[in-house]
């Protein structure tokens, strides 16, 4: 905020030393001074959607893959609290390069559990190879067994929870650096997440590519709330399984090119590698979840 009024007072110094300066001022420079201290001042709202066709596949067995038809990007930022699609956020420090703030959200791991109703419409914020065979821990002391009874596997109920703590952002040249360390902040899995990722935005003209690599590490509590399989649930199809630490992995490459102002085209590919700790789970058949998107963007 100390940013925005020192540099409007500047536009504004810089203005009334012409008016005074040059008598003969015209209209149009009088109205382009007044338009460039507008640009500048950053709009609070950031709103667009991008309609289209995509997909995320369920690593969990017997369960279908989330359609995906409409991608959100909803953002506020305030002067000190923000909404950036989905995280709630307090910035504590912030400078031109330097981001860290205090966050909060949903986690999406119970996304692939039970859909959330903006998931059954195939509506998302803007954040591999299958197992044919079931997992040998599962498995491997049953001997033969019916097909058609595997198929009816159910994957356990989870709750839903909510994650806080802190994130980091790093802004420069050589790309962005993001940092986010949480924890269960609603007594749910009691768990801790440490997630990191790196980006380098390409644009050319109307055309911007950002390539991105990211690791995930989440403690035992929480991929044993829900990966494991307690003692009440476990059954000869799905064996009780206890989850420990483990780390996914992911690399993703967005897409979009923009028409005009407002409208554009947008397209993104992203591979998540589960961990082993998910992959042994008696209720997961594959080793990774990919993401497949592409679509027409409008920008509010």
């Amino acid at each position: 905020m100390a940013r925005k009024l020192i540099i409007i007072f500047l536009f504004s110094f810089s203005y009334c030393t012409i008016l005074f300066a040059t008598p003969n001022l015209s209209d149009n420079d009088d109205e382009a001074i007044q338009q460039a201290i507008e640009d500048y001042v950053e709009r609070p709202w950031e709103l667009g959607l991008a309609a289209g066709y995509g997909v995320r596949t369920n690593p969990l067995i017997n369960s279908d893959d989330i359609p995906m038809y409409v991608v959100l990007n909803i953002a506020w930022f305030g002067d000190y609290f923000f909404f950036d699609n989905g995280d709630l956020g307090l910035a504590i420090h912030e400078t031109e390069k330097l981001s860290i703030s205090l966050i909060a959200h949903i986690n999406n791991e119970r996304e692939a559990f039970e859909w959330l109703n903006n998931s059954q419409l195939g509506i998302q914020f803007a954040h591999g190879i299958a197992e044919t065979s079931p997992p040998s821990s599962s498995l491997s002391d049953i001997g033969s067994f019916d097909l058609e009874e595997l198929n009816s596997i159910e994957v356990p109920k989870r709750s839903l929870a909510v994650d806080g703590g802190l994130e980091l952002i790093i802004a420069d040249d050589w790309g962005d650096f993001q940092l986010q360390v949480l924890t269960d902040i609603s007594n749910t899995h009691n768990g801790v997440e440490v997630w990191a990722s790196y980006a380098y935005p390409w644009k050319y003209q109307n055309l911007k590519i950002i390539p991105s690599i990211g690791i995930n590490w989440k403690s035992s509590h929480l991929l044993d709330y829900y990966y494991g399989i307690r003692d009440s649930e476990a059954d000869l199809f799905r064996p009780a399984y206890k989850a420990s630490s483990g780390f996914n992995s992911f690399a993703r490459l967005s897409i979009s090119y923009h028409i005009n102002d407002n409208w554009g085209i947008t397209g993104v590919a992203e591979y998540e590698a589960l961990s082993r700790s998910i992959r042994r789970s008696p209720i997961v058949d594959q080793e990774g979840i990919t993401t497949l998107f592409i679509g027409l963007m409008y920008n509010f």
